[in-house]
């Protein structure tokens, strides 16, 4: 899955904190993550994120 399907995938579904996180985990070298339009994740997720993803 590339980066622009993971940016469309979490604007457009109602995609949980639980599998944010496995992609956070499963992700690390992430170094963008575009979540304006996600209103379901939460400050657990964003924390998580940036522990998970050094290059954020």
């Amino acid at each position: 899955m590339g980066d622009k399907a993971l940016y469309g995938m979490v604007g457009s579904c109602r995609i949980t904190d639980r599998s944010l996180i496995k992609i956070a985990d499963s992700c690390q070298a992430l170094q963008e993550f575009h979540f304006a339009y996600a209103h379901l994740i939460s400050e657990r997720f964003i924390s998580h994120i940036l522990n998970s993803c050094p290059n954020l």
